[in-house]
């Protein structure tokens, strides 16, 4: 699973990419032909460099752990309140319909 990297293909994904599911887990997919993840906790919710970090190392977990195939440009961003567990993401993750 690559990093997406590239101001051109973050802004796509914040400007054109569907929403599929809400809070504390922001996902957003948009269809290509490599596959891409980018993970976020917003500094401006979390403040800890180090609390941000964990929560983007659970959050690829939970998607290594995902069933589903990881087929297009991903970004999944962390809104909630605490640090989540790997299984906390994994379960928000599942109920997601594609």
């Amino acid at each position: 699973m690559k990093t997406l990297k590239g101001k051109s293909n973050i802004s796509s994904i914040f400007s054109n990419a569907t929403k599929i599911a809400s809070s504390p887990l922001n996902v957003r997919f948009i269809e290509s032909d490599e596959d891409a993840l980018l993970v976020s906790a917003p500094i401006k919710k979390w403040k800890n460099a180090t609390d941000r970090n964990r929560i983007k190392r659970v959050m690829k977990d939970a998607m290594s752990k995902w069933e589903k195939p990881l087929i297009g440009h991903w970004a999944l961003i962390w809104y909630g309140k605490n640090i989540p567990s790997s299984d906390d993401v994994l379960k928000l993750l599942n109920k997601i319909k594609l």
